[in-house]
């Protein structure tokens, strides 16, 4: 189940209505807009999706209360070199994939997968055909200005990275030939973290500048994978295939919003919790909590089958009010 549109940006409320796709799972998620702005370096011109706000790229998180932000883009340039012009965009739950047609009218797509296992977090970039990767890292606090000094290390076939200024680490895999650049690249938010001012009686948004680092550039046949592996042994992912009766385009888009639905969770100490969204979102409040349950518990019971997790959420909500004579 895939929605496709338009590669375009729309200028209307200083690009307030800017459309973006964001994959999610219990500890990560990967979001960028579906316009595509083409990066010019000395080793030619690569394509990947535009990042709007700052928050966008990989995030990780929450992990010891913080949300941490490891990537800005994964971009590609083809082999077979000439212009691409960026037609749709599908997205799905679990994937998201730009059409480009080359100027010889045929057509290349460039995908992006999120997965979570019992060992980290996998993000996929596949093309499908020989190609150069450039990795665009910033790897921080994802609410503080900070950047991190990289140690790198190529070992069996993998670039491992390991970034100052969070806990995790990234290890690249599925490339056969590496090209050490370290570039810096200044990339421009314009819509920041979606704050506005009021500029000679125009509304506008405050933009972020932020220095994005691309040590290297990495060849593949297809694709390559960014696996941010984790100390701990994950929980089971929250996702679930939903199965409602009916056929058409309401059908379609009403189990599409259960699916998602399902994405919007996380997990707490292993207690699996509802939360409010993306970005800063990702921290759930009890207010979030609460309200999740309120509007879709009938959802997650008799739709999902989650009738134990919200059991075991209720408990321990009820738990922490006893303890501590009130929730925060």
């Amino acid at each position: 189940m895939e929605w496709k549109v338009e590669p375009h940006e729309d200028p209307d409320w200083g690009y307030a209505r800017n459309r973006l796709f964001i994959l999610k799972t219990p500890l990560a998620e990967y979001s960028a807009s579906v316009y595509t702005a083409p990066l010019e370096t000395p080793y030619g011109r690569f394509y990947g999706p535009n990042r709007d706000y700052s928050w966008q790229g990989l995030l990780l998180g929450p992990h010891g209360g913080r949300i941490y932000k490891l990537l800005d883009a994964v971009y590609f340039l083809p082999d077979r070199r000439g212009k691409l012009d960026a037609v749709d965009v599908s997205i799905s739950p679990s994937r998201c994939v730009y059409t480009y047609r080359r100027e010889d009218g045929g057509t290349i797509r460039l995908s992006y997968t999120l997965r979570q296992t019992r060992l980290g977090v996998d993000l996929r970039v596949d093309v499908g055909e020989p190609c150069k990767f450039a990795v665009l890292l910033d790897c921080r606090d994802a609410e503080t200005w900070d950047r991190s000094d990289y140690g790198f290390r190529i070992e069996d076939g993998r670039v491992h990275i390991r970034p100052s200024g969070t806990p995790f680490s990234m290890v690249v895999q599925g490339f056969d030939g590496v090209e050490f650049v370290d570039l810096e690249v200044e990339w421009v938010y314009k819509l920041g973290d979606g704050f506005r001012r009021l500029e000679d009686g125009v509304v506008k948004f405050i933009e972020h500048r932020r220095l994005v680092r691309v040590p290297v550039l990495l060849h593949s046949k297809e694709g390559i994978i960014v696996h941010v592996p984790t100390s701990q042994e994950l929980p089971e992912a929250t996702e679930a295939k939903v199965s409602l009766p009916g056929a058409g385009l309401v059908a379609d888009a009403l189990r599409l919003r259960v699916e998602n639905l399902s994405r919007f969770s996380t997990f707490i100490d292993g207690l699996w919790v509802p939360e409010a969204g993306s970005w800063w979102f990702r921290r759930p409040w009890t207010r979030d909590i609460l309200e999740g349950l309120r509007w879709n518990l009938k959802t997650y019971v008799e739709v999902l089958g989650w009738g134990s997790r919200v059991r075991r959420l209720l408990i321990h909500m009820l738990e922490t009010l006893s303890e501590l004579g009130g929730l925060s």
